[in-house]
This record gives structure tokens, sequence and C-alpha cells, in this order.
């Protein structure tokens, strides 16, 4: 509020009384946020009034009246007016905050004379300075110990002195103890203590205290902290107790200190729960846990319930990182570089596991070291990673992984199918009678059932949890099916149930679900109809040896008798035509610079080689001069040698050097197979490249390795391109692309690259365990299929001719064009398009 008086002294009065009031009333209103954006608009203002008032040499004589004859300006050898007028603005408020004092000394008036070249001191804590020099204990000392402490750190700083100012009611030196200690916490620290600083109200020392405790707080709780102090109606005692129970939370195991943001988030959470889960439930052995689990009250399971939500994304990050030996940010470490660390880079690989590792790993990690047996000491930081990541899930309770595992499009595959789901299933087993008694036991209302349900079935893990009766599949469906039938959004996203489910099911409960799918037909809107229809007709076509005469019967009645507008074919044949059209048939495959990614680079380049595909330089994705020593290396490829795995390491180092591309090419019935490849390089790399993919008319891309790199190789880059206005021709409207995703990472992953491509895309995607061997074989074979000479017409034909790609069973880990959720977003998405024109 300062800072807008300050200009209003330069305004008319009539002017600055209208203005203050409207200033007044934001302040209320809008009290956290506005201060900064009220000091623009006070700015733009003070440029629109054409008056007298607002002239710099009016503010200098109003300067000089008020410091003309301050010990401060004795120290000048120039006359007082002649130097005030030599200073803008900006400079005279600084002189005006120190001009009270009657005495300076020539040191201290060389130091003020200083500030007032400082750039990186901000309005904010100049207008400051005019309450800081007024306050009875204000000396030049103290003053300038503030504005140095300030300039270390002058962002934060200022935004918390433009707070203060309104509430001050702290002496100078507990101003300046309070600086020191602000200025000391680490950026997140310093928002939440932004949060906490307009609530203050009392005991100097308790607000310090509370800054004391907000310094001992990890990262993952200082965010949703901070929000929960910005709720209007907590007071700064409700505040610092918060911060306090975070804090007595953080000595508990690594889940539950990362848990507690969780319950901070929730917007239902009082003070007074709060003391209770963090004190009374939170901190108790997880066997306990469960057991107070059971005797909440329905309401009371539902937050916790919802909290576990809120904070879902800490215990994930936790147990996705520990998926291998990684860095800070979850990046593998390749094996070659562990060995070439020392042996203190790996003790604190080793150390910063944040789980502890068994104590006999520890001692003979510590042995491996001893004895300088790198290999073997690397070995056992992968043992211990991985024993790291089990104990992440067994210190969650039950309740938590069910909220985990319904969300698992953040969840590595690995961490959904190989940790958290097998640990729930056990724990199954031993506390509750089935999958039934678990939902009804963990979550009444359910919350989570049906997204629950629905990614177990996504994952391939519905078959381990189903119940063998029919009795209680027919209620597990009744759990769900609400759920699953309420709008087409909702058809869309469970559509990978119906595809998974019906083999798991007795014959009985297979008759009881297409029971209920023909009786919703009765009751919904045409485009639900048609959704529901294609349902029906698929499980007709493609799982008649499953159905029961009488349910054939009764999908082929459903079907006959609906008087829907039919469109063409719920599914368009493959648009082989136009992708022949210039005899060429291309893909471009992306892989990530990490072990993973190296790993599969020589895999598909090897088995590329063996394919009779031989190397060029790419015409299409290199239009900058490749660099001489790549050009030279691919000339003197004249003839593949007899050492795949040589030739593919040299290739693959050329390609992480430098954003090179690398065609595979072969020529089969005329048509000319183009497989690009090269090596992930950033965002500006990456979107050149899906631009020059997209505007060159390439028919696939294949974005290889793990799920968590979809989002930096092709969701972000995508959702750029589809921006209009800057890339107006990036994504052809007129032209279908393939898409081959190593692994896909969620049904959330597979909805937003059909919305980006507004369905005009046909994708192949790991929802299990993804195999190499499997995506490279997939990925020629389909190209060399197109350019037969007898191509398959449709994708139900092209799944028939690549399963011998696939090992026994594999092919349920991936989701093919053609399959249930594919058509159901193709004729969503073609019912949408026909509406909007």
């Amino acid at each position: 509020m300062l800072s807008t008086i300050c200009f209003c002294e330069k305004i008319f009065f009539p002017q600055s009384v209208i203005f203050l009031t409207m200033i007044a009333h934001f302040h209320q209103t809008y009290r956290l946020g506005a201060i900064r954006i009220l000091t623009s608009i006070a700015l733009l203002l003070l440029c629109s009034f054409p008056v007298a008032g607002t002239t710099l040499k009016n503010a200098s004589d109003r300067t000089l009246t008020r410091c003309g004859d301050s010990a401060l300006l004795h120290h000048r050898t120039e006359p007082p007016q002649q130097f005030l007028s030599s200073l803008n603005y900006r400079q005279q408020r600084i002189i005006r905050a120190f001009c009270g004092f009657t005495e300076v000394n020539r040191l201290q008036a060389k130091k003020i004379f200083a500030q007032l070249h400082n750039q990186d001191l901000g309005f904010d804590t100049i207008v400051f300075l005019d309450k800081f020099t007024a306050q009875a204990d204000a000396t030049v000392d103290k003053t300038l110990e503030l504005l140095q402490i300030i300039g270390h750190d002058h962002f934060m700083a200022d935004a918390t002195l433009s707070l203060m100012a309104d509430n001050m009611e702290i002496s100078c030196q507990q101003t300046v103890d309070f600086f020191k200690r602000f200025t000391s916490l680490t950026t997140a620290q310093q928002w939440t203590v932004k949060g906490l600083v307009p609530l203050y109200r009392g005991d100097f020392k308790e607000l310090l205290a509370t800054i004391d405790t907000i310094s001992s707080l990890p990262k993952p709780t200082l965010d949703p902290l901070t929000a929960y102090l910005k709720r209007p109606e907590i007071t700064f005692r409700e505040a610092a107790e918060a911060a306090s129970l975070v804090a007595a939370i953080s000595n508990y195991s690594v889940n539950t200190r990362w848990s507690a943001g969780g319950f901070l988030s929730h917007p239902l959470i009082t003070p007074e729960s709060l003391k209770y889960w963090f004190t009374d439930f939170l901190p108790q052995p997880v066997a306990q846990r469960e057991n107070s689990y059971r005797a909440l009250l329905p309401h009371q399971k539902n937050i916790l319930l919802q909290s576990y939500a809120y904070g879902a994304r800490n215990p994930i990050t936790l147990i996705n990182n520990l998926h291998d030996v990684t860095d800070p940010d979850g990046r593998e470490i390749p094996n070659a570089v562990l060995l070439k660390m020392n042996d203190g880079q790996l003790q604190e690989l080793f150390d910063n596991l944040l789980l502890p590792a068994d104590s006999r790993l520890a001692g003979r990690f510590a042995e491996a070291l001893e004895r300088r047996q790198s290999e073997l000491a690397v070995a056992i930081l992968h043992q211990a990673t991985e024993q790291a990541r089990h104990l992440a899930a067994k210190q969650l309770t039950s309740a938590h992984i069910y909220v985990l595992l319904s969300r698992q499009d953040q969840l590595y595959t690995s961490s959904f199918r190989d940790i958290l789901a097998p640990e729930l299933f056990d724990r199954m087993m031993t506390q509750y009678q089935s999958l039934l008694d678990f939902l009804a036991a963990v979550d009444p209302q359910g919350l989570y059932t049906a997204s629950f349900i629905t990614n177990l079935a996504w994952r391939g893990m519905m078959p381990l949890f189903m119940p063998q009766g029919s009795a209680q599949q027919q209620q597990l469906l009744d759990l769900i099916c609400n759920r699953l039938l309420d709008s087409p959004q909702s058809l869309l996203r469970f559509s990978v149930f119906f595809e998974n489910l019906l083999p798991a099911f007795t014959p009985e409960c297979r008759s009881y679900y297409i029971a209920a799918l023909v009786a919703k037909l009765d009751q919904a809107p045409a485009r639900m109809q048609l959704l529901l229809k294609t349902i029906l007709d698929y499980h007709l076509a493609n799982h008649s040896r499953l159905l029961a005469p009488q349910d054939r019967k009764n999908i082929a009645t459903a079907l006959t008798k609906r008087s829907v507008k039919e469109i063409d074919t719920p599914y368009p044949p493959l648009p082989l035509a136009s992708w022949l059209q210039d005899k060429k048939l291309r893909s471009l495959s992306v892989f990530h610079p990490d072990e993973d990614g190296r790993s599969s680079y020589l895999s598909f380049t090897v088995e590329l080689l063996h394919h009779d595909y031989h190397p060029f330089l790419s015409t299409l994705f290199n239009p900058e001069p490749v660099p001489e020593s790549v050009t030279r290396f691919m000339k003197n490829i004249r003839t593949v040698p007899a050492d795949f795995h040589r030739l593919a390491a040299d290739l693959y180092l050329k390609c992480v050097q430098t954003p090179v591309i690398i065609d595979w090419r072969k020529t089969t019935n005329g048509v000319e197979i183009v497989h690009s490849v090269g090596v992930y390089h950033g965002e500006a790399v990456q979107l050149h490249l899906l631009r020059d993919l997209f505007s060159g008319g390439v028919e696939m891309y294949c974005q290889r390795g793990h799920s968590y790199w979809r989002y930096l190789q092709l969701l972000t880059p995508l959702e750029k391109l589809t921006d209009r206005e800057k890339y107006p021709t990036s994504l052809p409207a007129d032209f279908s692309h393939l898409l081959s995703l190593g692994s896909c990472g969620g049904i959330e992953s597979y909805q937003s690259l059909n919305s980006l491509f507004n369905g005009r895309v046909d994708i192949f995607a790991a929802v299990g365990t993804g195999r190499t061997e499997v995506n490279d074989l997939y990925n020629i074979r389909l190209l060399e299929l197109f350019a037969s000479p007898s191509p398959p017409a449709t994708w139900k034909a092209a799944a028939e001719l690549t399963a011998p790609v696939f090992p026994e069973n594999a092919d349920m880990d991936y989701l093919q064009p053609g399959s249930l959720p594919a058509i159901m977003h193709k004729l969503f998405y073609t019912l949408q398009n026909d509406a909007s024109h």
C-alpha cells in the first residue's frame, strides 16, 4: 500500500483521493496478490496525469524542503539543490529515508550515496525505508545493515517487505533479525514464509520460531503448506501449528513425510482435523495404521483417500525414480558412467537412496569399495536400489497403494505391475477375503473404484485380482457400471475395460454384462447408442466363442432394431492409397540418450541390418550442414561390416554427439521403405523433427523408451504444433498418422494423443511391459507388410499378420490399432467432427 501512496503525492489532491479509494478497495479484496500489480498500475497512471505536480522538479523541491539541511547532505561538496536535481525520483526517495538522522559520519554517508546506484534495490524496499527509519530504535547502521542483508536476495525480500509494511508492529532490530533468517532460506521456504507474514500478530519470538521450523521442512511439503497458509480462515497461530505438525511428521518414514502435503491440500481439512491426522494417525507403524483405517467412519475414509490422491505425486516420484540407479532428477545413470565414479560418488548414491538398504548389503558394498571392486560395488548398488523400491511400497498402507494405482498414468509400468500391484494383491489375500471385500472396506463410497478397476485392466493385472465366483463378478460390475456407462467420455476412458475383461468373466457374468449394455442402449442418447453398439458389435465379431447363444442373439437383436443414424463404418480402412502414392513408406524413431535408450537403439539398428537395410545420412531430417566427421564416417561405410554391433555402437555415438538422423533404406515391391533413426537432443530439435515429419508426409513416428519421456518427446512438442497461429500447417488435417509407443504410460496419454490428432491417428502402444524386440520387429514388419504385393486391408488383418512378432501372450501387453479402444476413439472423433460441421 505504501508503494501506491508514494505515487499519489505526485497527483493533484482530488485525483489522489479517487485513486486511493480504488486502491484501498482492491487492497482489502485481493490483499496477498495485488501489491506488485497495483504498483505497476500506479506507474501507468502516473504517466496519464499531465499536471504540473508530476514534474521531477517539484519532487526534488519537496526533497530539498525536507532534507536540505540534513546531516547527510553536509557530506556533499555541491549545493543541496544542485545535487538533488541531478537525482531521479527513486534516488530522491532513498535520500529522504536517511535525511531524518541527525548524525551521519563520512563513512556512513559514503555507503548511503553508494545505494543510489544500487539497481538491485527494489522500489518496495525504498518505500519501506521511510517507515523503518521513522522507528524509535532506527539508526543509520541498522538501516544500512538491513539493505546489505536484503541485497543478497532482493526479489523475495522486496515482496515480503511490501507485505510487512501493512501490519508491522516490530522494531528495527527485530526486522533485521527477521531478514537475516529469511535470506538464509531456500526459495521454496521463502515463498512459504511470504504466506506466513500477513498472518503475523503477536509474539515476535513465535514468528522467528516458526521461520526456523519452516527452514527444516523438505521441499515436497512446502508448496502445499504455502497453499494452506493462504486460506482466508487460517490464523497465525494455526499456521504456526501446521508448520510444527509438518516438521514433526518429517521425522517418520519418507512416504509418511511426503504424504503430509496431501492433507494440507485437502479443501475440507480443518486445523483440528489436521492435528488428528498428523499426531494420531500418520505416525503409527503401517500395520497399526491398517487397523486404525478399518475403524474410521466413511467420511473420514473419504478425506484420507482424497488426501492420498492430492499428495500422490511425491510417493509416485520416489517409487518411479528407484526403477534404476538415477540422478536427483530421476534420469538413469549408465553403468559405464557408474564404473568411472570414485568411491565417494558411489557411496553418495548409496546413501541417497532415501530408504535404508539392508545392513548386509551396506556391509558388502563397503567391502567392495574397500577392495576396489567397482563392478561388484555397482551391482550391489543396483540391488540396493531395487530393495529400496520394494521397501517404499511396503511403507504404504493398502488404502494408499489403492489410490496410487487408481492414478496409474503417473506411474511407470514397472512401478505399477512389478511393485505396487503385487504388494497390494499379497495384502488382499492375507487381510481380506476378495477384491470386493477389500473395496467395501477401503472405499465404501466408491470414490476410486472405477478408476482402480479400469487401471488394473489397462495394465493387464485384472486377471490376478478378478474374483472367481459369478456372484462376486456381478457385484463388481454393479460397482463400476454406473460410472462406466455415464457418458461418451467415460466409455472412452474405460474402453480398455470392455476389451480385456470379457475373457476373465464367468459365462454367467458375461451374460449379465451383455444384458447391462443392452439395457443401457434403450435409455442412451444417440451418440452413446453408437458407442454402445460398437462395443456390442466388437464382442460379437471378436469374442463370439465366449458368448452364450442367447447373448449372441440378444446382441444381434439390439443391433438390428436401433433406428440410429449410422456412419459409413466405425473404423475406416487402412489409408494405403495415400500412403503409397509416392512409392515411399517412412518412419522416424527417436531414442532417449539414457541406458535404456542406448540398448534399444543398438537393438533396432542391428535388427535393421539383419533385414538388409542400408544406412545413409537423412536428407529430410538433416537440413543443417552435417559435421564433416559424420559425413566422412558415413562415406566410409561402403559395405556393411560383418560386425553389426560395432557399427551400431559407432552410429549411436555419432547420434548422441550431434543431432544427426540416419536413414535406413530398403526397396521392396517397388516401394522404398525408410526408417529414420536418431537420439533426442532437446525441445527445439525435437520440435524441428516433428515439423519435418508432418510436412514431409512421413507416415509413422516411433517414440522409443520409457513412458516418462512421453511429454518431452511427443506430448509437449505436439501441443505446440497444434497451435494453428504459430504452426498453421504442422498437422495436416487430411493425413492419417501412425504412432508406435515403446511404452504408453496409461489411458490418459492415449486419449491425449487422440485429441491432439483429432482422432486421425492409429496407435500401437505397450500398455503392459514393453519389450524392445517386439517394438523393433513390429515397426519393421508393419511397413514391409504395407509395401508387400498383398497388403492388409484392415487393421484386424494387419494384427493377424504381425502376430508372429509377439512371444506367447505378449500381445496382451500391447494395444494395437483396430482394438476396441482404437475403434471407439475413431468413432467418437468422427461423431464430434460431424457435429461441429
